[in-house]
């Protein structure tokens, strides 16, 4: 299926990070989109991989599940716009996937980031990838990332081959 004139999805592959970056950009200017629109025909929504999934809403209790995948900051060797990109995106997904869910839950409270992959990272290397999410959730909660009032725990767990996901948890 093509899409719309509305809508076009740029793929760019940068070369020496192996990573797709896949952007839909619309009239209204380029953005990731986790909640798509039913009109909307663009070809990432229709298979699925761009989206927010609600696991668990229990009292004082929030957790998402995306596809995103983290890799490991400082062994990136790539153009310093590049680079801007991944992180402006997976900043932008992150605070878009909790604010599509649920209002912030006033502080103090805990944020686990959980990472999905078929192989592990070491615990710095954990912490770095994990760096655009987590600003990305301190704006959603409208406080600094390096606040006292946030406690961040960091967790990884195998995942099937070629499956990368971010488990995004709030517990106030």
């Amino acid at each position: 299926k093509r899409p719309d004139s509305s809508v076009r999805v740029v793929r760019k592959r940068p070369k020496a990070s192996g990573l797709d970056i896949n952007l839909c950009v619309r009239p209204s200017g380029l953005g990731i989109y986790t909640q798509p629109d039913p009109d909307a025909k663009c070809p990432d929504w229709q298979n699925g991989r761009v989206g927010v999934k609600l696991k668990k809403k229990g009292v004082g209790m929030i957790e998402v599940e995306m596809d995103m995948k983290i890799v490991s900051m400082a062994n990136m060797r790539m153009h310093w716009a590049v680079k801007a990109r991944l992180v402006k995106s997976q900043r932008q997904k992150a605070f878009n996937a909790l604010a599509s869910v649920a209002a912030p839950p006033p502080p103090p409270c805990t944020v686990v980031l959980t990472r999905v992959a078929p192989r592990a990272l070491d615990g710095d290397n954990l912490q770095s990838g994990f760096k655009a999410v987590r600003d990305g959730v301190a704006d959603w909660l409208g406080i600094d990332d390096g606040s006292h009032l946030v406690e961040w725990q960091y967790k990884q767990r195998p995942g099937t081959v070629k499956t990368y996901k971010v488990e995004i948890e709030v517990i106030a």
